[in-house]
């Protein structure tokens, strides 16, 4: 008799655990309830696609051969890559350079500018970031001196000559808002994966990428 009173004890947990679960989805519209933004390292999936269209609250991304619902929540964090050049410099912003590099000067391969690091640190994803030991890893720091040359002094305390030329990619990275994006959209999700998909279709963040080359 115990047995039994624990088993229906159980399914009505289980029952009750679900019927939540319905409930929740039919007051967001059939949607997922909205998670908690905060993502820890490793926790973080990323889809990528294109944004197939918006259907009021609902976006569309297409992927190569399906398809993701998702919303957006008022805490989603949105970002847009786009092409740059060095007009964009300037002593306020934050900039990661890519490319070989010596003690004093960094032959640039790519320049990406940012608004500050802060906004850096948002938009990096540190699951996928490379190893500061790595010799891909790229220089960070701001802009000292923009005349006739670029002098970046990096989070050592260190000034290099960045050194750029007719191939050297810019890419300046900018805050938006979700009213930003528009079809046709290249989109990076960023997903706690600690959530399931099934019952979270609201991203951490989205880096809409609108450049024409990246490196």
């Amino acid at each position: 008799m115990k047995t039994i009173k624990i088993f229906s004890a159980t399914v009505l947990l289980i029952a009750a655990f679900f019927l939540n679960i319905t409930a929740a989805q039919e007051e967001n519209g059939g949607s997922a309830v909205e998670p908690n933004p905060t993502a820890t390292p490793g926790a973080i999936m990323i889809q990528t696609g294109a944004l197939e269209k918006i259907e009021g609250r609902k976006y569309i991304l297409r992927k190569v051969q399906a398809h993701i619902e998702f919303y957006a929540a008022d805490s989603t964090k949105f970002f847009l890559k786009s092409d740059s050049s060095a007009a964009d410099l300037n002593d306020k912003v934050f900039v990661e350079v890519r490319g070989p590099k010596n003690k004093k000067a960094i032959l640039a391969n790519a320049v990406y500018i940012y608004e500050s690091r802060n906004q850096y640190n948002d938009i990096m994803d540190r699951d996928f970031a490379v190893p500061k030991n790595s010799f891909q890893a790229p220089l960070l720091g701001t802009i000292k001196q923009m005349q006739q040359y670029i002098i970046l002094t990096a989070q050592d305390g260190a000034d290099y000559l960045v050194c750029v030329d007719e191939d050297t990619i810019w890419v300046n990275n900018k805050t938006i808002t979700k009213a930003d994006m528009i079809a046709g959209d290249r989109l990076k999700l960023f997903f706690d994966k600690r959530l399931s998909i099934r019952y979270n279709n609201y991203p951490v963040k989205v880096v809409v990428d609108r450049s024409k080359a990246i490196f």
